[in-house]
């Protein structure tokens, strides 16, 4: 074991058993007694940062608050000499590293080794230019558990432990009362801020699709095509991630400005399709990524009673914003019947065919769905003015959302309760 004591490595970079001069010199109780490879500075006054929080809470864009407190933080400290501390995987980690460029951050890229093959495999690799750059072993003993007793210790990943107690400031986005982060704050003595406080999320229960109906007595003019009993419709969900062909990066920032654009509820996904006039596939949930939109010929007179809520998905099936196609539209955009089936049926498939297969899955059951779909993208603009009709939750979106459409839009409960529609 090393003890004070440096070994000289290529181009100036350094194992040590003290950590650089940028993180705190008793980092040992919070991690153990470690190695750190880094590059040697001549500057042993670096003054550092680290930002740390409490899980965020789902959907991201509805934690406008978090994202303030992040964008205040980071203005703190953008432009400046200090070295923002950060470690893979913690609460604000893919956050800063999109919105570096944007406030001028000085980062310091931090990679804490779980085994001594990983660690050694990168003290002997090509290094970043980053200077501040920093790759932690495996411990070399247990952490001081007479200064930091077992329970506090095991609170927490080491990774958040090692913001938490390497950093010489800290900023605390939010930090919920009782929460394992906010307990291991408390354990430190370096300075710490605390952001404003957040209004308390409520993480066990899924944010509602949409609460009950408002019914409308307004009359709309529907195409002759249009029966409720009869309909091949597309639902458009919340997006909790980047719009298909946006990067993350483009969409954290947005979430950090607080833009309205970084907004990708079902509402908001609606919108993008009457802008692009583009319904774009997504692969997420389909066997080997196949991209492909998905079509539901279940009549909108049943879609209320299917209105369900997937946990393990994080998403609401059978939303009151959608596409209903038209018997012209149908026969343009060609869409394929879903195969339902095991294993068995999957090996069977033709590669060409995959695209279109769904797992019977012994919980859930997927053939409620009737599902159909289109390999691709579904591209709209071919069509004609009454190929479509679109809907929304309420009167007032249908409304609003007209003024940029040149199909029909009208509120869920209208489709529902029309039996036959005369033109």
């Amino acid at each position: 074991q090393l003890k004070h004591r440096w070994i000289n490595r290529p181009l100036s970079r350094i194992i040590s058993s003290q950590p650089p001069p940028w993180l705190l010199p008793d980092l040992d109780r919070w991690i153990g007694n470690r190695l750190y490879c880094f590059q040697e500075s001549h500057n042993n006054q670096i003054a550092s940062v680290a930002f740390v929080s409490s899980q965020l809470a789902r959907p991201l864009y509805h934690q406008k608050h978090w994202f303030s407190n992040l964008n205040s933080a980071l203005q703190m400290v953008g432009q400046t000499d200090i070295v923002v501390v950060t470690s893979p995987r913690t609460t604000t980690y893919r956050f800063i590293q999109a919105c570096a460029n944007e406030f001028n951050l000085r980062l310091s890229n931090t990679v804490i080794c779980r085994t001594q093959k990983q660690w050694k495999k990168l003290i002997t690799a090509e290094y970043s230019t980053d200077s501040n750059e920093c790759i932690i072993s495996p411990p070399q003993s247990l952490p001081n558990l007479t200064r930091n007793p077992p329970n506090c210790i095991k609170a927490k990943p080491e990774r958040d432990r090692f913001l938490i107690g390497g950093a010489q400031q800290v900023y605390v986005i939010e930090g919920r009362i009782g929460s394992k982060t906010q307990r291991l704050l408390k354990r430190r003595e370096a300075q710490t801020i605390w952001m404003p406080k957040l209004p308390d999320p409520n993480i066990s229960r899924p944010p509602a699709c949409h609460p009950p109906p408002s019914i409308t007595d307004t009359p709309y003019l529907l195409p002759k095509w249009f029966n409720p009993n009869a309909t091949l419709a597309h639902w458009t969900r919340a997006a909790d991630g980047p719009w298909p062909l946006q990067s993350e990066s483009d969409w954290y920032l947005q979430l950090v400005h607080g833009w309205s654009e970084a907004d990708h509820s079902a509402l908001a996904t609606l919108q993008n399709i009457v802008s692009k006039e583009v319904i774009y596939g997504s692969g997420r949930t389909i066997r080997e990524g196949h991209k492909v939109v998905c079509l539901t010929r279940v009549p909108i007179s049943r879609w209320q009673e299917l209105h369900i809520y997937r946990p393990h998905l994080r998403r609401w099936d059978f939303c009151p914003y959608g596409v209903v196609f038209s018997p012209t539209a149908i026969s343009r955009i060609t869409p394929t019947d879903v195969q339902y089936g095991d294993e068995d049926l999957w090996k069977r498939l033709r590669p060409s065919d995959r695209p279109y297969f769904q797992a019977i899955d012994c919980n859930i059951d997927w053939t409620i769905e009737q599902e159909q779909r289109v390999l691709g993208d579904i591209v709209l603009r071919s069509l004609q003015n009454d190929d479509l009709i679109l809907f929304t939750q309420t009167a007032w979106e249908a409304e609003q959302l007209q003024i940029y459409s040149r199909w029909p839009i009208v509120p869920f409960d209208y489709l529902q309760r029309t039996d036959r529609i005369q033109t």
